[in-house]
């Protein structure tokens, strides 16, 4: 995957926007967002009071919000409950026409609840996806305690639903559709978990077989019934997008589930994902693209400032074929949020649509 040129001979003001989205990751918030003297509670508060601004100035409404993955920190209740209180609070923030908007939310692996991980059965159950490629069959079978990791996210998303309308039903992963209000275009969302078998960092030391530093590095799946189920009912949306917490196709799948998403994952047009919240020097925010589909992660909303601080919003031009991501950062002592400058002129890109999408679009 190669990193995505702008298209920096045409003028931001031919654009016209048909469909957009807010695209936030990685929160890791804590209890203490209750707490208004808290770092956490000021940190996100500074979002939030920014957020209106942000997309006012930048003339954004976003049709939908994306968050991909950590809204906890150690997938605790009481961290639940402060992240309900945050999204309603986000919705509240976002512009009029945007309140009704879909919040589609995926897992990350600190939304596993590492008070339910048994090292034991942990360590069994790794064991055993480590000598087949039959991934969703063991699966199947430990599919009690696996749901138990998630208990906590699940019960998130079913108590929160009322307040801050996220589609799914409580599922880690599920399909879902709704038409650009311009255009009547209809866009297919997939939500995956890429955390399903994430596990807590300080099971290291017990897993005397292993010699990597993070256990979930070249372990993490898919699955081909998560792939394939999710994809079905979006085949004949017009724009595809699909939403992970780890990077596709990277080093934290294992080499089968690799392969499978190298197969399945070019359904997609745009592929959205956190978890690498990567110093600016590396590749936060990032925009990348291939063939098959355009990766975009936007930073993360972590008060860590060792980490890159961001957020990301995606507009498509459906006449011009055109898309345009800008890109906020926490700029300076005061710690506001302002467009990057770095990322792009005035804190924008231009580039092409996939060819996929203008053949969809023109058919």
């Amino acid at each position: 995957m190669i990193e995505a040129a702008p298209l920096s001979h045409l003028h931001q003001s031919k654009f016209e926007s048909h469909l957009s989205w807010l695209h936030i990751s990685d929160m890791h918030i804590t209890a203490d967002f209750a707490d208004n003297t808290s770092d956490t509670a000021a940190d996100l508060e500074r979002f939030l009071e920014d957020l209106p601004s942000c997309l006012e100035e930048a003339e954004i409404a976003p049709d939908a919000v994306f968050f991909t993955g950590d809204v906890a920190q150690s997938g605790a209740a009481e961290e639940y409950e402060s992240a309900e209180t945050f999204f309603v609070e986000l919705q509240e923030r976002l512009p009029h026409q945007s309140r009704f908007a879909p919040l589609i939310i995926v897992p990350g692996n600190h939304d596993v609840t590492w008070d339910a991980i048994d090292p034991k059965t942990e360590l069994k159950l790794r064991r055993e996806l480590s000598n087949t490629n039959n991934a969703d069959a063991i699966c199947d079978a430990a599919d009690a305690y696996i749901r138990e990791r998630h208990r906590n996210y699940e019960d998130f998303l079913i108590s929160g639903k009322s307040a801050i309308r996220v589609p799914g039903d409580g599922e880690r992963f599920f399909a879902h559709k709704f038409f650009a209000p311009v255009r009547g275009v209809e866009v297919g969302v997939a939500a995956f978990d890429s955390a399903l078998l994430s596990t807590r960092k300080d099971l290291v030391g017990k897993a005397t077989a292993s010699a990597v530093g993070d256990l979930d590095l070249q372990f993490l799946r898919l699955g081909r019934r998560q792939l394939r189920s999710v994809a079905a009912p979006l085949k004949d949306c017009t724009i595809r997008i699909a939403l992970m917490h780890h990077e596709p196709l990277s080093e934290w799948y294992a080499d089968p589930d690799r392969e499978l998403q190298r197969q399945e994952l070019t359904k997609y047009d745009f592929v959205l994902r956190g978890h690498q919240h990567e110093t600016r020097a590396r590749v936060a925010p990032k925009i990348a693209g291939s063939d098959d589909f355009i990766e975009l992660a936007p930073g993360a909303l972590h008060t860590q400032p060792h980490w890159f601080q961001g957020f990301m919003a995606v507009e498509l031009d459906l006449k011009s074929h055109l898309m345009r991501v800008t890109v906020w950062s926490v700029t300076g002592h005061a710690r506001r949020w302002m467009r990057d400058r770095e990322f792009g002129e005035d804190g924008r890109t231009l580039r092409a649509l996939p060819d996929k999408v203008i053949r969809r679009l023109r058919d």
